[in-house]
């Protein structure tokens, strides 16, 4: 709890931090992810805390000092994402009840949630198998949902140009793969079958889903400007990139 309260209390010092709702603690920027991180940030406090607590949950739960459900309703105290974040790397590290699983894999909010999406999609593919037809089929369906509207709307903003079909399309097919990805090997064939083509398109598979990640920019003059970039919500910045 010490840990926590710690976090809580650093989170709240920066200026950056909002309650909400939903609360954003921007943790996307200086937590690329629980298990390891960014060099960058390593020494910032804030980073540090994040490193203990779950190197604290790590050792507690493996020596069954405490149980995950404990766990889980300590990190459960905090609005911020990285406590959310927290849970969820914990459960997929466990070897838990199916349960406890699904309460996180089987919400909505939660899969949609781009603050949590890394933990999320670790979870999703350690507990995916373990989940119930009808709830498999719930979370495929959800990655197939798409509004062409808002798509169409979020690549005028950036492009300057409306999309074609073809390229509003392949944004849709991208949207759904990319989230079912990570459990390829317990999805219908028919499924399976899309993500091989989308592969031999060009798609890696394996690659890092950080919401947010580091990349250099060569060139005269950047394609965003500072102000536009700080201006935008995580969910705005995600569809740009």
């Amino acid at each position: 709890r010490m840990l926590s309260r710690c976090l809580d209390s650093q989170i709240r010092t920066d200026a950056t931090a909002t309650l909400g709702p939903p609360a954003d603690d921007r943790s996307l920027w200086w937590r690329q992810d629980i298990a390891d991180g960014q060099d960058l940030h390593r020494e910032e406090i804030a980073f540090q805390l994040v490193t203990a607590l779950r190197d604290t949950c790590r050792g507690l739960l493996k020596s069954h000092s405490i149980s995950t459900e404990q766990v889980l309703s300590i990190l459960g105290e905090y609005p911020w994402p990285i406590f959310q974040r927290l849970s969820l790397f914990v459960l997929s590290e466990v070897d838990t009840s199916p349960d406890l699983a699904r309460s996180w894999l089987v919400n909505k909010d939660n899969f949609e949630n781009v603050h949590i999406r890394h933990e999320y999609n670790l979870l999703m593919k350690a507990a995916f198998p373990s989940l119930g037809e009808t709830d498999q089929r719930l979370i495929i369906g959800w990655a197939n949902e798409f509004d062409s509207e808002e798509t169409k709307a979020s690549l005028t903003r950036w492009s300057g140009n409306a999309p074609t079909a073809e390229e509003l399309e392949r944004a849709r097919v991208s949207k759904s793969l990319d989230r079912l990805r990570h459990v390829r090997e317990h999805l219908p064939s028919d499924l399976q079958d899309d993500l091989r083509k989308w592969a031999e398109e060009g798609a890696d598979l394996d690659r890092p889903d950080y919401a947010i990640s580091m990349s250099h920019w060569v060139g005269p003059t950047s394609p965003q400007t500072t102000e536009e970039l700080a201006a935008l919500s995580v969910e705005d910045l995600v569809t740009y990139l």
